[in-house]
């Protein structure tokens, strides 16, 4: 399960779990909650902007990976190994979040691209069962997620998003520290194409 799949669910169980603590509420509070959540995951203009406003900071990133706003207290990073293209901002040395782009002619889609890393990850030894495949909305951009748990602990997330015929390559990886990976993912959830 995805880490915005989680933060839904678990908001949807903290709601679940005050509506029931108060003897005096209706029914239809269960149900305005998820119908505000069922709206909220409509990709909205509303939401995009609310996503935006949870995170302080700068927008970082460029014309060619898109944007997310990166908190104050985050550093810049840099990967030798990546794609020229890459912008990188972290945490500290260990969680990363990596913009980037996979394909701009419009002959490829997030599921095709997040499908050939997948193989690219099996071909490498990790195990299937160690490999999820998923949609993933981010910010109200659809896609594919491309979740990958290592054997050492650490876990990596590749959202590939589809827009204007280009598909983005989100991701973050680090270790499987809830309160880290929430974190990274709070600034995934600003991403935009532009700035």
């Amino acid at each position: 399960m995805n880490i915005s799949k989680k933060i839904i669910v678990l908001l949807f169980l903290m709601s679940l779990l005050f509506s029931c603590g108060d003897n005096n509420s209706k029914n239809g509070d269960t149900a305005n909650t998820t119908a505000t959540k069922q709206k909220s995951n409509s990709g909205n203009t509303e939401t995009k902007d609310k996503a935006e406003n949870t995170v302080q900071g700068t927008r970082y990133g460029s014309d060619t990976v898109g944007y997310v706003t990166k908190p104050e207290n985050w550093l810049e990073f840099t990967d030798p190994n990546s794609s020229p293209t890459a912008v990188q901002l972290s945490i500290d040395p260990v969680n990363i979040v990596t913009l980037d782009i996979i394909s701009k002619d419009g002959k490829a889609n997030s599921e095709k691209a997040a499908y050939v890393l997948m193989q690219k990850y099996l071909n490498e030894g990790i195990p299937k069962e160690n490999i999820t495949l998923d949609p993933v909305d981010v910010n109200g951009y659809q896609g594919t997620s491309l979740t990958i748990k290592y054997k050492d602990g650490t876990i990596m997330i590749v959202n590939c998003i589809d827009y204007d015929g280009k598909v983005y390559f989100i991701s973050m990886e680090g270790l499987q520290n809830r309160q880290t990976l929430m974190e990274m993912a709070k600034v995934i959830e600003t991403w935009k194409p532009t700035k």
